[in-house]
């Protein structure tokens, strides 16, 4: 027969360990953060939030190396280890353009203005 100790050591989990990264932001900053493997892209995106930059989580992109990081994927997924660098990158909208073949959806990244009249 077991003790209650020893049972209890048998059935929990191994404490999943945590992968240290530097965010760096659009606004200059940049700051460690200790996530599981385990953890999707846009709860990093909420930790981001709580920091001094405080850039909501939908309105933020993160980069690793070329590799724009979705929300729902996880630390894991893309491979990130101890020392990794992820950038931040200002949003991108979607336009719509209409030309000679119809309406089609296009990424431009930058300022969009008001048309002079």
């Amino acid at each position: 027969m077991t003790s209650p100790a020893s049972s209890l050591d048998e059935v929990s989990p191994l404490k999943e360990k945590r992968i240290k990264v530097t965010v760096r932001t659009l606004k200059g900053m940049s700051f460690k953060l200790a996530l599981k493997p385990s953890a999707t892209i846009y709860s990093v995106k909420e930790k981001i939030a709580g920091t001094s930059d405080g850039t909501e989580p939908d309105l933020q992109i993160l980069m690793h190396g070329t590799n724009i990081l979705d929300n729902n994927s996880t630390i894991a997924s893309y491979h990130i280890r101890n020392g990794t660098i992820l950038d931040m990158e200002p949003p991108t909208v979607s336009i719509m353009l209409v030309g000679s073949k119809g309406v089609g959806k296009d990424q431009y990244s930058g300022c969009l203005h008001e048309p002079h009249g």
